[in-house]
């Protein structure tokens, strides 16, 4: 785990709540999900997400509507683990999550670089890298 706490550490981020992780991963969440609303509104047209694979309006709502609910969600959890607020969950099951979006995050890395729109690959594909870096980091930390 050396090499990627070292990229990490290159990037300026902390592991720690008064590091910059737990906040980095919220203040990107939350950029994130003014984007989704920003799609939905159709301020940003939907063929620029989702590999540029979207065929249907109706297909974007149901597609963004679960993007914004996992992305609510996610910034839930990283405030448990940051202890910004109550822990309502134990720290294995935030553990386990933290794992969880490790994978997702690999796995949208990769959603991007093989995407359709190159305007999605370079821009999403190094930010769901380094959010997959991050999140690895805090699941390879021991449990509290």
């Amino acid at each position: 785990m050396s090499i990627i706490s070292n990229l990490i550490n290159v990037l300026g981020l902390s592991p720690h709540p008064e590091g910059g992780y737990f906040k980095a991963i919220l203040i990107i969440a939350s950029l994130v999900f003014v984007f989704y609303i920003l799609i939905i509104s159709s301020v940003i047209p939907y063929q620029y997400v989702w590999g540029g694979r979207l065929e249907s309006n109706e297909q974007m709502l149901r597609f963004e509507s679960i993007s914004m609910i996992i992305n609510l969600f996610i910034i839930f959890i990283v405030s448990i683990k940051g202890g910004y607020t109550r822990p309502y969950l134990s720290s294995k099951v935030v553990h386990v999550f933290l794992w969880i979006f490790t994978i997702l995050f690999v796995l949208n890395t990769i959603g991007n670089l093989l995407s359709l729109n190159s305007l999605e690959a370079i821009i999403a594909t190094p930010i769901t890298f380094i959010l997959a870096l991050m999140f690895l980091r805090l699941a390879v930390e021991k449990i509290n």
